[in-house]
């Protein structure tokens, strides 16, 4: 088995990807809270919640859980501190692990609601059914992967039909605890399909009208035109974000399901596509960081400072008019 396909390969590349996120996701938090101005206070709380279930899932994936998969068995081994520390349930630990994804995924998309409706639907019908929506979404992230897991088969059969399907599998994984949690693709994949397909088609139609909204709005300039154009820097901002969402999220989510109708197994692949998955906290924040002005220019201020502290910035002589240098300016990196 070559290095990167071995369990301390994943296991100490999302523990350093955790070393770095942390005090990221930190420093966007820090933001968030103390650096959004009042012109953004009405997105300031769902930004917040995004964030927050992000850190969450960044948390859950480079410490608590820290799944090592082998796709195409519908199974993992858990490396994390739940199990090493707790001796919680692998079930469990799977079921958390996609409860959070797409609860990261959802929290992004009432970012782009949260927007639509603070600017176009206040006195729309829309004001009357955006809580019951809010309410469902989180009811069915939180339930979708009920079915498979509460019919999870038994782990002595399951685990030798997992090694007549894999049959090349490393003698190595094959001493691992794997956790099997389903031996049917169907209940699985469909559960997996049905909460994609169910987010897209609330997210992409969300994204379009919010975009088309404010384009109007500037064209037509039945709103402040400035604000509309600070809106439309905003949901660039977003799509950004949403970018590396998906990029980070729904390439692996391709490889999946390619992976398990074809029979596909790769264990270089199943270690990147987590990892992958694992990044997309890092990326978003940066993003939030360097995308939103007011968060950039503290962030700026910020690196100045501390480069001042540590003599990583030269100070400038200026002459007063006596004739007598001064050093009070700072010149940038």
């Amino acid at each position: 088995m070559i290095f990167m396909e071995s369990p301390d390969f994943f296991f100490y590349t999302l523990h350093s990807m955790g070393a770095v996120a942390c005090p990221l996701q930190i420093l966007g938090l820090y933001c968030i809270l103390f650096k959004t101005p009042q012109s953004m206070k009405s997105v300031k709380w769902v930004l917040f919640n995004a964030h927050i279930w992000s850190i969450l899932f960044d948390i859950s994936v480079t410490a608590l859980t820290m799944p090592f998969l082998v796709f195409p068995v519908l199974g993992a081994a858990p490396l994390g501190i739940l199990t090493t520390m707790f001796g919680v349930s692998s079930d469990f630990q799977i079921y958390l692990e996609f409860t959070l994804l797409f609860t990261v995924l959802f929290s992004d998309m009432l970012i782009f609601e949260n927007r639509y409706y603070q600017l176009f639907a206040k006195n729309k019908v829309w004001r009357h059914f955006r809580m019951p929506m809010i309410i469902l979404n989180y009811g069915i992230v939180a339930t979708f992967m009920l079915p498979t897991f509460l019919n999870t088969p038994d782990q002595l059969t399951a685990t030798e039909l997992a090694f007549k399907q894999v049959p090349n599998l490393p003698v190595e994984l094959r001493s691992m605890n794997l956790s099997i949690w389903a031996t049917d693709y169907r209940l699985f994949l469909g559960s997996f399909i049905f909460i994609t397909s169910f987010q897209l088609m609330e997210f992409i139609p969300l994204i379009l009208i919010t975009d088309w909204n404010v384009r109007t709005s500037i064209k037509k300039s039945t709103q402040s035109r400035q604000t509309m154009q600070l809106q439309l820097k905003f949901l660039l901002a977003l799509y950004a974000q949403s970018g590396a969402f998906f990029l980070t999220c729904f390439t692996p989510y391709v490889y999946i399901l390619y992976s398990c109708f074809t029979n596909y197994y790769n264990p270089i692949a199943n270690n990147f596509i987590f990892i992958f998955v694992a990044s997309r906290g890092s990326i978003s924040t940066i993003i939030l960081l360097s995308a939103y002005k007011p968060y950039k220019k503290d962030v700026v201020n910020k690196f100045q400072l501390l480069g001042t502290s540590l003599g990583c910035l030269k100070k400038k002589k200026v002459a007063n008019q006596t004739g007598i240098f001064i050093t009070n300016q700072n010149t940038s990196f």
